[in-house]
């Protein structure tokens, strides 16, 4: 599975994404409880714009999790990528009930999310 991880890596960062694609599959199916495994097929998709499947993925991270905020963060924005606008309010409405409304995220014109702001 680490050597999987280091494969998917590699491949990534020389931009060969359908390789990439298939060693982080691999990685995630030996170990689908591995965030670091989930997180880097999740960039893959989204080198590959594949945006819906990084949404679902990381929408997925959130919902085993649903405290962290950077897996909340990542679907919601890999959402508004996938023009799936409706899926993005979705969670954020669950989030709002598990961790109140004491974040904010900004949607910037390009559609980009920017780091959370803290409460004043």
């Amino acid at each position: 599975d680490a050597t999987c991880y280091l494969f998917a890596q590699i491949y990534l960062q020389k931009g060969l994404l359908v390789d990439a694609e298939k060693y982080a599959l691999k990685s995630t199916k030996i170990d689908p409880t591995n965030n670091w495994y989930s997180k880097q097929l999740g960039e893959i998709y989204k080198a590959q714009k594949q945006y819906k499947n990084a949404a679902d993925l990381y929408a997925v991270m959130y919902r085993k999790s649903p405290k962290s905020l950077p897996a909340l963060y990542d679907a919601t924005y890999m959402y508004v990528m996938a023009r799936e606008l409706d899926k993005a309010l979705k969670l954020l409405t669950e989030a709002e009930k598990v961790i109140g409304n004491d974040y904010n995220i900004i949607l910037m014109p390009e559609g980009s999310l920017t780091v959370p702001l803290l409460p004043a």
